[in-house]
This record gives C-alpha cells, sequence and structure tokens, in this order.
C-alpha cells in the first residue's frame, strides 16, 4: 500500500477571517500537516506513538500510520480502541481481544465489548463487568465507554436512557455524574471528562463537564461532548453554520478550531503528541479519511 499522502498547510490569518465563533478553521488558518489515506472510512481511532500516529478504519479492520505501515486485522465493523503501552501500540477488538502492532493476538476476550488501555493497564467490559488486567474487576449494569490513565480506571453505565460516570475503587464504585450515552469519556491531566452532546434534541449546542464542575459549552448545533482526546471536545458537523463545519473546543484554554469537508454525522477521533494536537475525520473530503497534525 502506498504511504499516506501529507500536505503542509501554512497559516493565513491576516486573509482569513474564520467563522462568527472566531474559529481557527482547519485546514486553512493554522500551520498543519493533512496527512490523506485511501483506505474507506478511516480515523475512527487515532493515537500517537513516539514520532507517528497510528488510525484505525472501523469499516476495514485495518489500520495504518503515517508512515505507511499497515496492520489488517480481518475484523471489520467489531469495534476497536487504540493505545499505547511502554511504547508500543496495543488494540483491543470488541468480542475478540487485545492485539500487538504486528497483528499478534496477546489476550483472548471474546466476552467483552468495549476495551480501553493506557500504560501499564488495561481495561474490558462486558455486559454486566468491568475488569482490569491488573486482576481487578468490578459489577457494573450495561458499562458502554470505558476510560483510563493507567491508574484510574471509570465507566459510563446506562439504566436505560438514565447514564451516570462511576470511578471504580477497591470499596464501592463512586459516582461523578450525570451522563449521555451519545457522550464521549476520557481522563485527561488526572481530571475525568465526560460529553453531554444531546444527540436526540435538534439543534443542541452540547457540552463537555468535569469530574470537579467545569464546563465547556458548544454553540447552537455544535452536539459537543461527542468526542473527547489530547485536552480537546468535538462535536458533530453543525448544519446551522456557513459554511458546516464540525467544531473542536480545548479543555484547557479558549483555542477552537473548525474541520471543513468533514461528512456525515459522525465525529472525529482526537489525541495529542507534546507539540500538536491530532484531529482524524472518516471520509474526509471525499478520501479514505484524513489527519490533521495541528501545531500547538
Amino acid at each position: 500500500m502506498e504511504c499516506p499522502q501529507v500536505i503542509a498547510l501554512v497559516g493565513l490569518l491576516a486573509c482569513s477571517g474564520g467563522t462568527v465563533h472566531e474559529d481557527l478553521v482547519v485546514p486553512g488558518d493554522v500551520s498543519a500537516d493533512v496527512v490523506v489515506f485511501d483506505v474507506p472510512q478511516i480515523g475512527d481511532d487515532l493515537v500517537w506513538s513516539g514520532d507517528v500516529f497510528w488510525v484505525v478504519s472501523e469499516a476495514a479492520g485495518v489500520l495504518e500510520n503515517s508512515n505507511g505501515e499497515v496492520v489488517d486485522l480481518g475484523y471489520p465493523g467489531r469495534g476497536h480502541k487504540l493505545w499505547m503501552d511502554s511504547g508500543a501500540l496495543h488494540i483491543g477488538v470488541s468480542g475478540v481481544g487485545v492485539f500487538g502492532d504486528q497483528g499478534e493476538l496477546l489476550q483472548a476476550a471474546p466476552e467483552v465489548r468495549v476495551f480501553a488501555g493506557a500504560d501499564g493497564l488495561w481495561v474490558g467490559a462486558t455486559k454486566e463487568e468491568v475488569f482490569a488486567s491488573d486482576g481487578r474487576q468490578w459489577s457494573v449494569p450495561d458499562p458502554r465507554r470505558l476510560a483510563t490513565d493507567g491508574e484510574r480506571v471509570v465507566v459510563l453505565t446506562c439504566d436505560n436512557q438514565d447514564c451516570e460516570v462511576w470511578e471504580m475503587t477497591d470499596s464501592s464504585p463512586v459516582v461523578l455524574g450525570i451522563a449521555d450515552s451519545g457522550g464521549d469519556l476520557a481522563v485527561w491531566n488526572n481530571r475525568v471528562w465526560w460529553g453531554l452532546p444531546g444527540l436526540d434534541v435538534e439543534g443542541e449546542a452540547g457540552a463537555a463537564v468535569s469530574e470537579d464542575g467545569e464546563r465547556v459549552e458548544g454553540s447552537p448545533g455544535d452536539h459537543l461532548g461527542r468526542s473527547i482526546g489530547g485536552g480537546f471536545v468535538g462535536g458533530v458537523t453543525n448544519w446551522e453554520l456557513v459554511p458546516r463545519r464540525l467544531r473542536i473546543l480545548s479543555i484547557e484554554s479558549d483555542r477552537s478550531y473548525a474541520i471543513d469537508r468533514h461528512p456525515g454525522a459522525g465525529s472525529v477521533a482526537l489525541s495529542a503528541s507534546e507539540s500538536a494536537v491530532l484531529i482524524a475525520s472518516p471520509g474526509w473530503g471525499g478520501n479514505g479519511g484524513a489527519v490533521f497534525v495541528v501545531e500547538q
């Protein structure tokens, strides 16, 4: 397979006004690399790995990195989650198990439907249980999402449409707050964040909230909170903006980005390196997908 195409884009702030929200449009308003892929709908999840990043296509069951290396696990549509552990890529595949970056099966876990991981730890959820690779396990009703930073373990759990975020402890779970089944979940700088996109309400602004009450609000139509990663929170394509764009807001500053040509009703995947934020857009601009590496 050919290496992904990299397009260097130089900032043009003096000539481009951005959106009515003062967003920095990507590509266009900021210095960024755009890495375009041919794999169909690639960009469902991504992770930074040293000097390269990996990105996955659920539709194809294929991973590719920014150097053009490919891992074909052969499980399209199963659900893939990426994380780094001691510098090595790990891939959790729902209903199968945990794989390494050569496609080797590291741990079979056919009962697991949701994965998350970080250095030194991965966690998996069945229909009624969450368990960790260090041997801990907890009874949790209908766990929908997981997140860990390698130490803390948090779960989005739902009783029909009523959802909460729980932190798993050695005693009983700690309820951190009310959640949204369509929102993402993350641990960033030792703080738990979750999304409230309100996908069932037309024109909803959406938000991301933290365990200590901090809140990042979207604008009408953003459905902010659909994705969280790398210190940023994303929504879906906002049909109330002209032109239509998908907005991405920092959870630590007033920085905000807007993605042109993001197709469909899905969101983006977000990650970060020490100097850049990475934004993956499946199907961007009619391509298989693209990753924007935006210098911070």
